[in-house]
């Protein structure tokens, strides 16, 4: 199935008057206390400029029952943050040595989406009814992320700036779960290199191992719907 109605640009895309894209770094930790290490690492802590702030992350993804999403190569999710709830579309992205860059439109709400009619007005709601057929198609939940997150800012160099996010928790589907100890690094402003150059340097400090798979994928791979980070991948192979 691909995107029609005029809301899409073919598979796994989002309409460009409404996406931004996502840039970041995913990272896989060995245990606990490399990422507590990153978080005292020396250049991490020279270039914060907030504090800390932990915040719980319960994350749903769903789908119809005919698989409208997974068949476009999108991910549709609904996010709690602590007191803050998102709903927002993920298009599909290419990684390479644990880059991630995807096309995501996304809403802040007061409260959770239960049926695909509560989304509000704009391009998100017209893309995602668009695709479903209308508000009353079952919006049917088959991943959930629930991760504990400390995140903090950091100015870089090239007036760059980034988020640094340390990630412990667990991904659950089809009634199995995997554990997550993972440091992501995403782009705010500026260029992107600096953010890659601490990665790189993260990475060789504390035993860190670049990543190829989202949240969404690695429930995808619970699901046997597609093949683990142990399975060979060719360099720039699509993901959700």
């Amino acid at each position: 199935m691909s995107l029609s109605r005029g809301y899409g640009n073919g598979r796994g895309r989002l309409p460009d008057a409404a996406m931004v894209i996502e840039e970041e770094i995913k990272l896989s930790a060995p245990d606990r206390e490399s990422l507590s290490a990153v978080l005292d690492d020396v250049e991490v802590r020279d270039a914060a400029f907030s504090a800390v702030e932990s915040v719980p992350l319960l994350t749903t993804y769903y789908d119809t029952p005919t698989h409208v999403f997974l068949a476009n190569r999108l991910a549709f999710r609904s996010r709690r943050e602590g007191r803050v709830w998102r709903v927002g579309l993920k298009g599909h992205g290419e990684v390479v040595d644990g880059v991630s860059r995807r096309e995501e439109i996304e809403v802040r709400l007061d409260g959770p989406v239960r049926c695909f009619a509560d989304l509000p007005e704009g391009p998100l709601r017209e893309q995602v009814l668009a695709l479903v057929g209308g508000p009353k198609t079952p919006m049917d939940p088959f991943i959930v992320s629930d991760i504990h997150r400390r995140r903090l800012k950091l100015r870089l160099a090239g007036e760059s700036v980034a988020e640094l996010a340390l990630d412990v928790g667990e991904v659950r589907a089809g009634g199995l779960r995997q554990g997550i100890l993972e440091v992501e690094l995403e782009r705010i402003s500026g260029p992107f290199e600096p953010v890659k150059r601490l990665a790189e340097g993260l990475a060789r400090r504390h035993r860190l191992v670049p990543s190829s798979s989202s949240k969404h994928g690695v429930g995808l791979c619970l699901l046997g719907l597609m093949e683990s980070e142990s399975a060979t991948r060719s360099p720039g192979e699509e993901a959700l």
